[in-house]
C-alpha cells in the first residue's frame, strides 16, 4: 500500500529537478536492475509507450505514477526525484 499522506514540497522539487532528470534516473534504477520497460510498465498498469515518455521526460508524471514506479523498483519516491 503507498503512502500517500507524505508531505512534499511541489514548488521547491519542480525548481531542482526536471522531467528528464527524473525519467533518466527511473531508466538508470530500471536497467540496472534488468527489468524491462515491458515489465515495468505492466505493473504500473500503463503501456510500454507510457513508460518511454517518462524515461525520456517527454511526459508528466501523476504523484500515483511516482509512487507505483518507485514501489516497483524496490526505491523511496524521494531517490526518483533528487540526486
Amino acid at each position: 500500500m503507498i503512502d500517500q499522506q507524505v508531505l512534499i514540497d511541489w514548488d521547491e522539487i519542480s525548481k531542482q529537478m526536471s522531467s528528464k532528470a527524473v525519467g533518466r534516473r527511473i531508466y538508470k534504477i530500471r536497467s540496472g536492475n534488468g527489468m524491462s520497460m515491458e515489465y515495468l510498465a505492466g505493473k504500473i498498469d500503463k503501456s510500454r509507450s507510457t513508460v518511454s515518455r517518462i524515461e525520456r521526460g517527454t511526459q508528466e508524471l501523476t504523484l500515483e505514477q511516482l509512487f507505483s514506479i518507485a514501489e516497483t523498483l524496490n526505491v523511496s519516491h524521494f531517490d526518483l526525484l533528487s540526486d
